[in-house]
């Protein structure tokens, strides 16, 4: 095995401890950062951003980390969240087109990844995609016993609170949002099926046992776990993904160091509590620091 180091990055005026087991994800946006060898790692466990809380981005604690990790410890490579690897091209120029708008298109999700993608180019720095290709996911789903319909149901899903977030969904505009979502992974994953909003609305009835409306679909809802309850099919679909993707990170993370000497990776916080075995098993135990 190559041997790696990971440096993160340490705020003099943020809390500092050394971390032997996963941090609760409550405390995102934080960092971890990994020491080995001549390397660096900066990991950064963020929350995903929503312009109903943060309508000035630059309020986002999760913006104002990535921002002073670009200014104090710029990366020579960048791995983010979310990017199918052949859309990666476009993603790019999406990100230039989010922050000349100040992160605010209405037809666009400008999150967290485009301003980390847009500063990593600023300066030169690589972006790369920590997502497995759409192909991979669909067999990957297909391997536990599940069909093209239940992964389409699953990204909407997953969606909905990611929207929420931004343009609260309600029954008029659910149907485009449907449709959107519908046609985006079909074209990620390779295949041509009729996926309607009625086609959605069926499938939620038949396999998901709440929340009643879909339209409230929270991010506790698409979690993994199940807070006490029995497990829902979208809890289960999540764990399958998570161990997916995941792995995904993990060997994006390995590949980038191999070619970088600092490298920032800008996750969804609980990705972190699923990688951190594997992290640690390789690049010892991280330092954490939570700028703001």
């Amino acid at each position: 095995m190559n041997r790696f180091l990971i440096v993160i990055f340490l705020f003099a005026s943020s809390p500092v401890c050394l971390a032997g087991s996963p941090p609760s994800t409550i405390n995102a946006p934080f960092i971890e950062t990994y020491k080995k060898s001549d390397k660096e790692l900066i990991y950064l466990a963020v929350v995903h951003h929503s312009s109903l809380k943060y309508p000035n981005v630059m309020t986002d604690p999760t913006f104002k980390t990535i921002a002073q990790v670009f200014a104090q410890t710029p990366p020579d490579a960048v791995i983010v969240e979310g990017v199918d690897p052949p859309d990666l091209s476009r993603f790019l120029q999406s990100a230039r087109s989010c922050a000349a708008a100040n992160y605010s298109l209405p037809e666009k999700l400008c999150n967290e990844p485009a301003f980390a993608a847009d500063l990593a180019t600023g300066i030169g720095a690589v972006v790369y995609t920590g997502e497995p290709p759409g192909a991979s996911v669909l067999a990957y789903f297909e391997k536990q016993g599940y069909v093209a319909q239940d992964v389409l149901a699953y990204y909407i899903m997953r969606m909905i609170p990611v929207q929420n977030n931004h343009a609260p969904l309600s029954p008029e505009t659910f149907a485009a949002f449907e449709q959107k979502v519908a046609k985006d992974a079909q074209r990620k994953l390779g295949i041509s099926v009729s996926f309607s909003p009625d086609d959605f609305i069926a499938w939620y009835a038949k396999y998901e046992p709440g929340p009643a409306n879909y339209l409230t679909i929270t991010t506790n809802d698409t979690g993994p776990g199940s807070h006490g309850r029995k497990p829902t099919l979208l809890n289960t679909l999540t764990r399958i993904d998570l161990a997916m993707r995941d792995e995904s990170v993990v060997t994006a993370i390995q590949q980038a160091l191999d070619k970088h000497n600092r490298v920032l990776v800008v996750y969804g916080a609980s990705h972190l509590v699923f990688e951190w075995n594997q992290l640690e098993q390789f690049m010892g135990t991280p330092t954490w620091s939570k700028p703001f």
